[in-house]
């Protein structure tokens, strides 16, 4: 199966980031999958709302890129 990029960033802060329930790192990550639908969420940064969850789709030989801010 063909593989693209999912690139997410967590802004101001360095929120922890998983996909598909599996931690991914924090703030800035970048990682190679199989093209498909992934879920994305977000973990808790004290002093801020923690962002919706989100679906998003990795096409072949593409990056996905999310950019998330966390508010106040």
């Amino acid at each position: 199966m063909a593989k693209g990029y999912l690139h997410i960033i967590t802004s101001p802060v360095a929120g922890d980031i998983f996909v598909n329930n599996e931690y991914r790192g924090t703030k800035d990550v970048n990682i190679e999958l199989e093209q498909g639908a992934y879920s994305v969420t977000f973990g808790n940064v004290a002093g801020y709302i923690t962002p919706a969850p989100l679906n998003v789709t990795v096409n072949p030989g593409y990056t996905a890129l999310v950019t998330i801010e966390y508010t106040r």
